[in-house]
Protein backbone atom coordinates (compact mmCIF):
# COMPACT_ATOMS: atom_id res chain seq x y z
CA UNK A 1 0.00 0.00 0.00
CA UNK A 2 1.26 3.42 -0.84
CA UNK A 3 -0.70 5.87 0.99
CA UNK A 4 -3.44 6.24 3.38
CA UNK A 5 -6.13 4.96 0.91
CA UNK A 6 -6.08 1.18 0.42
CA UNK A 7 -7.61 0.05 -3.35
CA UNK A 8 -6.11 -2.75 -4.58
CA UNK A 9 -6.51 -1.85 -7.75
CA UNK A 10 -5.22 1.24 -7.22
CA UNK A 11 -1.90 -0.52 -6.23
CA UNK A 12 -2.08 -2.91 -9.10
CA UNK A 13 -1.97 -0.58 -11.55
CA UNK A 14 0.59 1.09 -10.35
CA UNK A 15 2.65 -1.73 -9.83
CA UNK A 16 2.15 -2.26 -13.07
CA UNK A 17 3.22 1.11 -14.28
CA UNK A 18 6.20 0.83 -12.39
CA UNK A 19 7.14 -2.14 -13.50
CA UNK A 20 6.43 -1.35 -17.50
CA UNK A 21 10.16 -0.93 -19.56
CA UNK A 22 10.23 2.60 -21.24
CA UNK A 23 13.65 2.90 -23.27
CA UNK A 24 14.43 6.24 -22.71
CA UNK A 25 16.94 6.24 -25.51
CA UNK A 26 14.32 5.95 -28.44
CA UNK A 27 12.54 8.69 -26.74
CA UNK A 28 15.81 10.40 -26.66
CA UNK A 29 16.46 9.61 -30.63
CA UNK A 30 12.96 10.92 -31.47
CA UNK A 31 13.15 13.79 -29.53
CA UNK A 32 10.80 13.65 -26.64
CA UNK A 33 13.53 13.84 -23.92
CA UNK A 34 17.06 15.08 -24.57
CA UNK A 35 20.58 12.95 -23.22
CA UNK A 36 20.84 15.29 -20.37
CA UNK A 37 16.81 14.21 -19.24
CA UNK A 38 17.69 10.54 -20.07
CA UNK A 39 20.61 10.45 -17.54
CA UNK A 40 18.88 11.95 -15.20
CA UNK A 41 15.96 9.47 -15.37
CA UNK A 42 18.48 6.68 -15.39
CA UNK A 43 20.01 7.47 -11.64
CA UNK A 44 16.57 6.31 -10.75
CA UNK A 45 14.91 4.47 -12.94
CA UNK A 46 14.77 0.77 -12.18
CA UNK A 47 15.79 1.65 -8.08
CA UNK A 48 13.46 0.52 -4.96
CA UNK A 49 11.48 4.08 -4.23
CA UNK A 50 13.38 3.97 -0.29
CA UNK A 51 16.59 4.50 -2.88
CA UNK A 52 14.91 6.93 -5.51
CA UNK A 53 13.87 9.21 -2.28
CA UNK A 54 17.18 8.84 -0.86
CA UNK A 55 18.59 9.89 -4.36
CA UNK A 56 15.99 12.49 -5.34
CA UNK A 57 15.81 14.60 -1.63
CA UNK A 58 19.81 14.81 -2.11
CA UNK A 59 19.39 17.27 -5.29
CA UNK A 60 15.53 18.12 -5.19
CA UNK A 61 15.73 21.51 -7.94
CA UNK A 62 17.38 18.81 -10.02
CA UNK A 63 14.62 16.36 -10.27
CA UNK A 64 11.55 18.72 -10.05
CA UNK A 65 12.95 20.10 -13.32
CA UNK A 66 13.20 16.82 -14.72
CA UNK A 67 9.41 15.66 -13.45
CA UNK A 68 8.33 18.97 -14.58
CA UNK A 69 9.65 18.70 -17.77
CA UNK A 70 8.21 15.42 -18.46
CA UNK A 71 4.95 16.57 -17.33
CA UNK A 72 5.20 19.41 -20.01
CA UNK A 73 6.52 16.93 -22.86
CA UNK A 74 3.65 14.59 -21.67
CA UNK A 75 2.17 13.27 -24.91
CA UNK A 76 2.85 9.83 -24.62
CA UNK A 77 0.82 7.97 -21.99
CA UNK A 78 3.73 5.21 -20.68
CA UNK A 79 5.79 8.41 -19.91
CA UNK A 80 3.28 11.24 -18.38
CA UNK A 81 1.75 7.90 -16.24
CA UNK A 82 5.76 6.93 -15.34
CA UNK A 83 6.47 10.38 -14.31
CA UNK A 84 2.90 10.71 -12.12
CA UNK A 85 3.92 7.71 -10.10
CA UNK A 86 7.30 8.56 -9.86
CA UNK A 87 5.66 11.60 -8.57
CA UNK A 88 3.34 10.16 -5.78
CA UNK A 89 6.00 7.39 -4.86
CA UNK A 90 8.47 10.44 -4.20
CA UNK A 91 6.07 12.80 -2.44
CA UNK A 92 4.75 10.10 -0.27
CA UNK A 93 8.45 9.20 0.35
CA UNK A 94 9.88 12.58 1.13
CA UNK A 95 6.99 13.25 3.42
CA UNK A 96 7.69 10.28 5.31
Amino acid sequence: MTGDIYSEFLDELLANIRARPISWEAQQRSGVIDEREVRTIKTIDKQRRDKRVDIVSKDLPKYAQLMASLVKKGKRADILQFTLVMLADLLIGITR
